[in-house]
């Protein structure tokens, strides 16, 4: 029962994603939610459930695709990177995935981690298959290459949408005091960071102030993720690259107030 309402969500999934309506991602999230663990894993050497495994498994991979595309379009790259570099070590012969990865890197301002994924994927095919990458992935390689305007996130400045937010499938429940606090610092400050010890809550707290914010901000409000950043050079390009900023001047920009989770 739950494969079958695991097949009908996907599909309602992909109904709404082609018409570029809302809800989709939601769909996806509410049939990778039915998953407990590997197919069929308690008859995994019957006879009977060997020609059923590997089809729900590959469904179940093709499913988290479709989320991570719905979730792409968006405008949450920067979030996907790691659940995306963990789903390539795991299948690094899904272009599909590698796609994915190398659009959500060029898109949080990592340029050459990109490219560096084309060439690795490459060499894998080349020495697994001996076969050259899709048209597919030698397209998106040169577009990256050539900074194709196409590439650019949904979810930015200039595009119509005031955000890049995760959409909360759950209630936030809490915190009314911290949340006040905050709107009002700022209110008055270019910059307020958070800290306190990891899993605190953090990134749920800034995200859920910065979603009371979006219509009050002339500028809407935009998450830039900086965990996955090598090094403080790469700060500025990130910055840029969620608010769609090419070759912006190092003094003098001039953006929406920043809220930053630190520690």
């Amino acid at each position: 029962m739950d494969a079958r309402r695991f097949e009908r969500l996907v599909a309602e999934g992909r109904r709404l994603a082609e018409r570029g309506a809302p809800g989709a991602a939601a769909r996806f999230v509410q049939a990778l939610a039915l998953w407990r663990g590997p197919p069929l894993a308690d008859f995994a050497y019957q006879d009977f459930a060997q020609t059923e495994i590997t089809p729900l498994e590959e469904a179940r991979l093709a499913a988290q695709e479709d989320w991570i595309e719905a979730q792409l379009a968006d405008g949450h790259h920067a979030q996907l990177v790691g659940e995306l570099e963990q789903l390539v070590a795991a299948n690094p012969l899904r272009e599909r995935l590698r796609a994915q990865l190398m659009l959500a890197l060029y898109r949080s301002g990592r340029q050459a981690d990109a490219l560096a994924l084309y060439r690795q994927g490459r060499a894998v095919l080349e020495e697994e298959l001996g076969l050259d990458p899709s048209p597919m992935l030698r397209q998106l390689e040169q577009a990256i290459l050539t900074q194709d305007p196409a590439l650019a996130a949904a979810g930015r400045p200039g595009s119509g949408r005031r955000h890049n937010l995760p959409a909360r499938l759950t209630s936030f429940v809490g915190r009314a005091c911290e949340q006040q606090q905050l709107r009002e610092l700022i209110g008055r400050h270019r910059m307020v960071t958070l800290t306190g010890p990891g899993g605190a809550g953090k990134s749920s707290l800034a995200v859920e102030v910065g979603t009371s914010l979006v219509d009050v901000q002339p500028a809407g409000v935009w998450l830039v993720e900086l965990a996955g950043l090598g090094d403080a050079s790469a700060l500025e390009e990130a910055v840029a690259a969620v608010l769609g900023v090419r070759d912006a001047p190092r003094v003098g920009a001039v953006g929406p107030p920043v809220l930053s989770p630190s520690g």
